[in-house]
Parts: C-alpha cells; sequence; structure tokens
C-alpha cells in the first residue's frame, strides 16, 4: 500500500525527527535553516540539475544537509502552502484557504514543537 504524503508532512516529520533526537542529546542542537523560496522550479539550482545558473551556496546547503527530493505541494497558492508547512496540516483542516485568510495562532506548528525543544526560532 502506497501512501502519498505532502510537502508539509515530510517537511515537518523530518524537522520533528531532527528536533525529537537533539532533545535526547546531551550536546548542543544543531542548527536548522529552512530555506523557503518562493516561486522556482525544481530544477531552478545548480544541485537539481541546472547549469546555467549559480547557485553555489544553496547546493552547499544541501549537499551538506538533509534534501527532500520526492516532495509535492498540495496547494499552490503562497499563504496556504505556507501554513501547510507551518502546521503539517491541509488547508482544509488549518483553516487558510486563500491568500490573505489569517493563520490560526493557536495551531501547533514545527517552530513552536522546536522552541519547546530548546531552539530559538526566527524568521527573517
Amino acid at each position: 500500500m502506497k501512501i502519498a504524503l505532502s510537502q508539509s508532512y515530510l517537511m515537518l516529520i523530518g524537522l520533528l525527527l531532527i528536533a525529537l533526537y537533539s532533545c535526547q542529546q546531551e550536546i548542543q542542537h544543531p542548527n536548522i535553516i529552512f530555506i523557503m523560496a518562493d516561486d522556482h522550479s525544481v530544477g531552478a539550482t545548480g544541485v537539481n540539475g541546472n547549469s546555467l545558473l549559480a547557485t553555489s551556496n544553496i547546493d552547499k546547503l544541501a549537499d551538506q544537509g538533509m534534501r527532500f527530493n520526492n516532495c509535492f505541494n498540495v496547494v499552490s497558492l503562497c499563504g496556504p502552502s505556507r501554513a501547510s508547512i507551518l502546521s503539517g496540516r491541509f488547508s482544509v483542516h488549518n483553516g487558510y484557504m486563500r491568500n490573505g485568510d489569517s493563520f490560526d495562532r493557536d495551531l501547533l506548528t514545527f517552530p513552536k514543537l522546536l522552541q519547546q525543544a530548546g531552539y530559538e526560532t526566527a524568521v527573517i
């Protein structure tokens, strides 16, 4: 039986595993950098095969970090997609259906889970 997971769920699961693993360690937490780029295809970076664009810093991060190579976006609108990534829930379950909707700040998000695990989080 195949189970299709959305990009949001895969990212949330990966980050949760990192956070849980680091909670069990008595060493300093590893740094987690989550980069969300807007409006480019999978082939827009050198690490994904594009030889026309110079993306050496992104390529280096991808080579030394964690990559999600088989992920799919379940909603193409910016706001709902980001709300799904933050909450790990489909838009119909997190309430953010259209750009301009308000995000329910009471929802459990992966930054909140990371904070509970001792991380300091920021959005830049």
